[in-house]
């Protein structure tokens, strides 16, 4: 079904140039905005005026209200151009307003918006079948000097777009490259969240900012003036840490400076230096930019608690560090009066979630007969695998496997910590390495864990009650 009807939902720069732009284009665009006086302003006016290349056109859409339900309905595409910290109230409204064949765009997605979105609509008891997608940042690079008047500076170009789930997006992107020509498939949403320019470079320039916007309002050019030598290392050695984590992940290793150039941001000689500071200071659409007047802006609450710290929560899964994550995450919460670690998207499940887990995961492995373990190899901490064995005891895993690794940690040792923090789920040793234990020694050490996981029947090994497996 080709889209005709388009819903924009927010009402800021992103919002209003595409509400603009798809209007004077010939599509029916509905514009909703969370405040009324935001809609207000924009209805004394009429119409949106969009400047672009020093050409002005106005545009008036066909409908616009700061009540979702009306907004929404009946239209083939739904654009989410708000920061992610509004994800959350969008989909509480959505929820019992979208219909069967629908399509949502997050524009952008930021670092896990398909997936945080998704649950969000799971968890609110949605039905409806929609396509759900997101870019990797704003279809345009933009400014709104005045309400209801928008300034393009750029249309992002090769701009990546996945689905969820991701074998959707090549019918998914055929459909939204007739709204937005620029868009481009990408392998799936981890590589559009795990591109996420905007987190790399932004709390590095306002935090290295403080003092100068505070002092001044943010009257400075923030790009051309605000990213100095020593904050492009900062943002460089933060993508390094960003470039690990998408090497585990799997993914094609783009640098910023690549996604920067790609997106139509910089010069191919600023790409070719590797540095941020060039490739950020030869950003043309970038020059006129002003910085945020204050901390209190998307630049932190968004790109630190939205970008950041789901970043870091992955990185910690895979068992990377990231110290200039973490120490930008650790001043903004401090800088702010925050706890991004705890206010922003991380991998925490609450104990509703574990629950729900629970019940399904039970429920899957009775209907299937399914005989599902776990297994470690030692890059986990200690508390790590106490914690992950625990939630497996909880949902019903059969059992837990320990590798036995040179120079990670201790297999046998581990499994001890294992045995003592678990109820039902059997534990085991994976195979044990004959050069590093003697035959005698490896006997020891499993009839000592099997004399501490007491049996509930014989025979002493392979015992089908008891947590210790062989």
């Amino acid at each position: 079904m080709a889209i005709k009807k388009i819903a924009v939902l927010g009402a800021g720069n992103g919002g209003c140039t595409a509400a603009a732009d798809l209007t004077l284009r010939g599509f029916e665009v509905r514009l909703f905005a969370r405040s009324e006086s935001a809609i207000a302003k924009l209805a004394r006016r009429g119409e949106i005026e969009l400047i672009e290349g020093g050409v002005s056109k106005k545009a008036a859409p066909y409908f616009m209200s700061p009540h979702l339900p009306p907004v929404v309905q009946g239209v083939d595409l739904i654009v989410i151009a708000t920061p992610a910290v509004g994800h959350e109230y969008l989909a509480n409204g959505l929820a019992k307003s979208l219909v069967d064949g629908q399509r949502v765009l997050l524009n952008p997605g930021h670092t896990g918006g398909s997936l945080h979105f998704a649950n969000l609509l799971r968890q609110l008891g949605c039905k409806a079948r929609v396509a759900l997608c997101e870019t990797v940042t704003l279809t345009y690079i933009c400014r709104m000097p005045e309400p209801g008047k928008v300034e393009v500076y750029r249309r992002t170009t090769n701009l990546r777009c996945a689905a969820l789930p991701g074998k959707f997006t090549s019918e998914l992107v055929g459909e939204i490259q007739n709204v937005f020509p620029n868009v481009v498939a990408a392998a799936n949403v981890l590589e559009t969240g795990f591109s996420n320019i905007n987190a790399v470079m932004h709390p590095a320039g306002m935090l290295g900012n403080t003092g100068w916007i505070e002092k001044t309002g943010g009257d400075f050019l923030y790009y051309r003036e605000g990213i100095m030598p020593s904050i492009g290392a900062w943002i460089d050695s933060l993508d390094r840490e960003r470039v690990e984590i998408v090497r585990a992940l799997g993914l094609t290793p783009l640098r910023f400076v690549d996604i920067f150039h790609g997106a139509g941001l910089t010069t191919s000689a600023a790409r070719d230096s590797g540095s941020a500071y060039h490739a950020i200071h030869e950003s043309e659409p970038n020059f006129t930019i002003k910085s945020p007047p204050s901390l209190d802006h998307r630049y932190i609450k968004e790109d630190v608690g939205y970008g950041l710290v789901p970043m870091a929560e992955i990185a910690r899964l895979l068992g990377i560090k990231t110290p200039v994550v973490d120490a930008l995450i650790t001043l903004a919460s401090a800088a702010l009066g925050i706890d991004f670690r705890r206010e922003g998207l991380t991998l925490v499940w609450p104990e509703s979630h574990r629950r729900n887990c629970k019940e399904y995961c039970a429920t899957v492995f009775r209907r299937f007969i399914m005989r599902v373990g776990l297994c470690f190899d030692g890059f986990y901490s200690i508390q790590e695998m106490i914690d992950l064995s625990k939630l497996a005891d909880e949902i019903g895993m059969e059992s837990i496997w320990m590798s036995d690794h040179l120079c990670f940690r201790d297999s046998l040792t581990t499994c001890m910590a294992l045995l003592a923090t678990t109820q039902k789920i059997k534990v085991a040793p994976a195979p044990m390495s004959p050069y590093s234990r003697t035959p005698i020694i490896s006997a020891m050490s499993v009839a000592t864990m099997d004399e501490f996981a007491p049996p509930t029947s014989p025979p002493a090994l392979q015992k089908p009650a008891s947590p210790l497996i062989l």
